[in-house]
């Protein structure tokens, strides 16, 4: 059999010869579609909503009080240093 880039030929029933661009492929697979767009998206959003819920567990944190903070075991220097953190950073 000859082989091509991206081919597979079988050397006999239980080896299988990949190209060097095979390699990382599953055997039988199909090719990946591209689906950049649909997966930007997707993760913009997740991005977008970790992003959301960061900034109101850290409101939620700035407004406990200091019998709140001890049950949780934390300081109010160690909440107001939390708080002050930029939504992105975590």
């Amino acid at each position: 059999m000859r082989m091509t880039r991206g081919s597979i030929a079988m050397l006999d029933r239980t080896h299988v010869a990949l190209q060097p661009y095979d390699l990382g492929r599953r055997i039988g697979a199909r090719p990946r579609t591209h689906t950049g767009g649909r997966d930007l998206i997707a993760a913009s959003a997740r991005l977008l909503a970790t992003w959301i819920a960061r900034t109101r567990q850290r409101r939620a944190l700035a407004d406990l009080d200091d019998r709140l903070l001890r049950d949780i075991g934390i300081s109010r220097s160690e909440a107001r240093r939390e708080c002050a953190k930029p939504f992105w950073q975590r």
